[in-house]
């Protein structure tokens, strides 16, 4: 499978989509589409690293809906 991004229509604005072998690369394609929107991604050159993370807490509940 070659990875690949993709624009297409959607009705609130513009859809991204990325196209690879794994969840990671498919992640990757879709930032450069999200990028291709706004610039050229061939223009974009890397100035710095920073290092991120991210923490999600989940909190379940019990109770139902009524």
């Amino acid at each position: 499978m070659n990875a690949h991004w993709e624009h297409f229509e959607h009705g609130a604005d513009i859809g991204v989509r990325g196209v690879a072998a794994t969840k990671a690369g498919a992640f990757e394609q879709a930032a450069l589409a999200l990028t291709a929107v706004i610039t050229d991604p061939s223009r974009v050159q890397l100035r710095e690293t920073v290092e991120m993370r991210c923490e999600v807490i989940v909190r379940f509940s019990s109770r139902t809906r009524s």
